[in-house]
């Protein structure tokens, strides 16, 4: 499907329903265009650059032979600032997170082979800020001290697989800024930001039974990597809901891996528990 080139422009907001080659593939087109857009803009910062230099030789040759060149150096000077300046600060919304559209692929990747080729999966990725203010209170352990806590939601992720189970992902970051004086009396900012992962598996219990007694019995089996905490593991008899805190981005899509493969590990030995002595699953097949 065509990228919406104006509305990830204009909000900075992909969101699509469609195959996972299809999204695949926007998602590249995505790359090629902030790609085009980072080129643009360090092309002119340039422009700004070398309006300013010119500026500084022409009021150089100016004070020293053509004083008429001094006023149109000055604004050479001024017009390649205000340039300048407005080609930084101007970052552009494809350009605030390019970590994010490399995770999002890393992801997709990595579950198409357990999806079918044509089987919708709706994304939504933010790919410009939009936090949300949690809380903001007084932070007493420095002076004047003051602590806001903000949470994104800037991936979204649902669609079937191929047994049947319907897996559901969510990335949020949560950040802390505190500000507080130091001894000279200049203010300071601190951030820090940390990622949740969340990983949800609506299976058929018509294949799987009930998860419940399996997850018992595979207590503390979900393994995440060294940049990872797991928080939870939540299992009822229609869905397995796994959580993790991440300090690192690059960590985040194989954090999301391992919850996967942690969540069908309570999902495989269901489906033997289900099965019975006999071999049967539920619902009389044979296995």
């Amino acid at each position: 499907m065509a990228v919406n080139v104006q509305q990830l422009e204009k909000q900075g907001i992909y969101e699509a329903k469609s195959s996972l080659a299809s999204l695949l593939s926007d998602l590249d087109r995505i790359i090629t265009i902030a790609n085009e857009a980072a080129a643009r803009k360090s092309r002119q910062l340039k422009t700004g650059v070398y309006l300013m230099l010119a500026g500084v030789i022409g009021a150089v040759v100016g004070a020293v032979a053509f004083p008429w060149l001094l006023g149109v150096s000055s604004l050479a000077i001024i017009g390649g600032l205000g340039w300048w300046l407005y080609s930084l600060l101007g970052r552009g919304k494809l350009l605030e997170h390019p970590k994010r559209l490399e995770i999002a692929k890393e992801r997709l990747a990595m579950i198409q082979p357990d999806a079918g080729p044509q089987k919708p999966f709706s994304l939504r990725l933010a790919l410009a800020s939009k936090p949300i203010r949690l809380s903001q209170e007084a932070w007493l352990g420095r002076k004047n001290g003051n602590q806001e806590l903000f949470e994104e939601c800037w991936l979204s992720l649902e669609g079937p697989l191929l047994d049947g189970t319907v897996l559901a992902d969510e990335i949020k970051e949560l950040s802390r800024k505190r500000t507080f004086s130091n001894a000279s009396g200049k203010r300071k900012t601190k951030s820090r930001v940390t990622y949740v992962v969340n990983i949800r598996f609506s299976y058929p219990k018509e294949r799987y039974g009930d998860a419940r007694p399996a997850e018992q019995a595979l207590k503390e089996e979900v393994k995440v990597g060294p940049s990872a905490t797991l928080r939870s593991v939540r299992v009822t008899e229609k869905a397995i809901a796994l959580k993790a805190l991440v300090t690192s981005d690059q960590e985040i899509a194989r954090t999301a891996g391992m919850l996967s493969m942690g969540g069908y590990r309570i999902l495989n030995l269901a489906r033997r528990m289900a099965a019975g002595p006999r071999g049967t699953e539920p619902g009389g097949n044979t296995k």
